[in-house]
């Protein structure tokens, strides 16, 4: 049994490569996103 012929993992290996591709950028959002929810946190 092939593993690529199931659609989720098609779909998981396309967001794979696209995690690869944008991954400092993803990160450097992830990280604004980390701030931002500290920041807001710590205010309560």
């Amino acid at each position: 049994m092939n593993r690529m012929d199931n659609p989720c993992n098609q779909a998981a290996v396309s967001v794979g490569q696209l995690l690869l591709q944008n991954g400092f950028h993803l990160f450097g959002l992830w990280q604004c996103f980390i701030e931002c929810v500290s920041d807001e946190s710590s205010q309560i």
